[in-house]
């Protein structure tokens, strides 16, 4: 259990940053069915873009 805790906690500070570091991020974080082969991080970093307060929300309250 504990280690789901950190998981979420480490998953919920990424979700932050990339929130704070605004709309330039995210084209370079958003997965993209044509350029995945030239960006596979994004296959990760999808779930850190929230398009919204409310859509980061959601997904920190989905985590607990």
């Amino acid at each position: 259990m504990k280690a789901w805790i950190t998981l979420c906690g480490v998953l919920a500070v990424a979700s932050v940053a990339a929130w704070a570091a605004g709309p330039a991020a995210a084209p370079l974080l958003q997965w993209d069915r044509t350029l995945w082969l030239q960006q596979p991080w994004t296959l990760w970093t999808a779930s850190l873009v929230h398009l919204s307060a409310a859509h980061l929300l959601g997904n920190l309250l989905t985590l607990g």
